[in-house]
């Protein structure tokens, strides 16, 4: 599971890539926008050069793709 910022207090925060296709990732977010136990967790779908930015600005992990 792809982590991909930190949380709010200092812990890590992971996302759910639930796939890439036709330049776009399917993303899930459990932790709820408004915050822990407050809803829902976020669902989305991005494209993929905007996820490559987004995940470029976390400076701690890789990610490539298998054919």
């Amino acid at each position: 599971m792809p982590r991909i910022k930190e949380s709010p207090n200092g812990g890590n925060h992971a996302i759910i890539i639930d796939k890439f296709e036709n330049g776009l990732v399917y993303i899930r977010d459990p932790w709820p926008i408004e915050g822990i136990n407050k809803g829902k967790g976020v669902e989305a779908t991005i494209k993929l050069e905007d996820f490559e930015v987004a995940w470029s600005r976390t400076g701690k992990y890789a990610f490539w793709f298998k054919k």
